[in-house]
């Protein structure tokens, strides 16, 4: 068979490779990312899908997962059963399996050019001029006693935060999108326009998966779990609204929500957002310094001791078998996206947090 006529029979398994080469080389292109892709086509890209579903009444990202995993999940039935019934017709097999292999190379492409190839940008380290710090014992310890300086201010006037717990999902995306809206004003490249904001159709299920929300490629929206307790709230939707402007590292994600939580001018969203990143440090401090981290827990205010002790109570419902799969999915999936500390992530938020000290000095936090 000579290669022309390989080319040609094969034609369609050549295309979906050369996509996949195409978006892998894509990926070593940090600065094209930053600037072209980050910096013109996602947010063109990015708008027009927020402009187009940001109105629906449902979530359509939601949707499209449940859909998208039933599909999968018969297509992969028919598959085994295929192959297992007509092991010497392997047309019949074949053709299943170019389907599920299509879409799944189409979704794959689809997931980088909507969204993913943020993960491969230059990111905040150049846009806000600042570098993740390595950080010690030391430096912890003076985050921690910053950090729960403004979270003993703000639980001085519980009353307040009382009161915004009250709030409905509206107000609450109301006060995310003032709070960009605040923050813009010191960086401009941070503005958020036409929100996409949901209450996931999935609550349940993303409660077992131990998510608050997250921020559909495929759809622009971000999808916010409300089942938690409230105070986690604020700080969960700055940081989906975060990915929704094209920052995928989740520890960035957390710098972007916490200088939009720390803009805002309602105290709940403060107090999520200093309560949040203090127990980050805790845990980091922990991690280094055991005895340490203990000693300092002690100092937490006793009015967010109790939302923890509330929220503590509320995952404990959601504990599964599957915890540990989950975890390792996740795990495995931030790895392969440039995030090589998967999960702990989420915490290197402190590494960005002693970065901006070090720039600006702790009282600027």
């Amino acid at each position: 068979m000579s290669v022309c006529s390989f080319l040609v029979r094969n034609w369609w398994w050549m295309l979906l490779l050369i996509l996949v080469v195409a978006t892998e080389l894509m990926k070593t292109q940090p600065v094209w990312i930053e600037h072209w892709y980050s910096g013109r086509i996602f947010p063109v890209v990015s708008g027009v899908q927020r402009a187009l579903l940001g109105r629906l009444p449902f979530s359509a990202g939601d949707l499209l997962l449940v859909v998208v995993y039933a599909w999968f999940i018969v297509k992969g039935a028919q598959l085994i059963w295929v192959m297992y019934k007509w092991r010497r017709n392997s047309a019949k097999w074949k053709r299943i399996l170019k389907q599920i292999t299509t879409v799944g190379v189409s979704l794959y492409v689809l997931f980088y050019v909507l969204w993913g190839f943020n993960y491969y940008r230059l990111g905040s380290a150049y846009q806000l001029q600042i570098q993740p710090a390595e950080y010690t014992a030391q430096s912890l310890d003076t985050l921690f006693s910053m950090l729960n300086a403004r979270l003993l201010k703000l639980c001085h006037d519980s009353a307040s935060i009382e009161k915004s717990k009250r709030l409905t999902n509206s107000q609450f995306t109301l006060l995310g999108i003032e709070s960009y809206r605040q923050l813009q004003g010191t960086y401009s490249f941070l503005q958020y326009r036409r929100p996409s904001i949901k209450s996931t159709a999935i609550p349940q299920l993303l409660s077992y998966m131990g998510t608050m929300g997250y921020a559909n490629p495929y759809t622009g929206e971000a999808q916010i779990n409300y089942l938690p307790p409230v105070f986690q709230r604020p700080f969960t939707i700055t940081h989906e609204m975060a990915h929704q402007l094209g920052y995928g590292s989740e520890s960035e994600a957390n710098l972007i929500g916490y200088l939009a939580c720390r803009s805002s001018s309602d105290s709940l969203f403060r107090y999520s957002v200093y309560g949040s990143l203090q127990g980050h440090t805790l845990r980091e401090l922990y991690r280094l310094d055991s005895s340490r981290a203990l000693q300092l827990a002690k100092l937490t205010p006793h009015y967010l001791q109790t939302d923890r002790e509330a929220a503590q109570r509320f995952w404990e419902q959601y504990k599964n078998p599957l915890d540990p799969l989950i975890y390792k999915v996740y795990d495995w999936y931030l790895k392969i996206n440039n995030q090589p500390m998967g999960q702990q992530s989420y915490n290197y938020v402190v590494a960005w947090l002693v970065g901006y000290a070090r720039k600006y000095g702790w009282e600027a936090l």
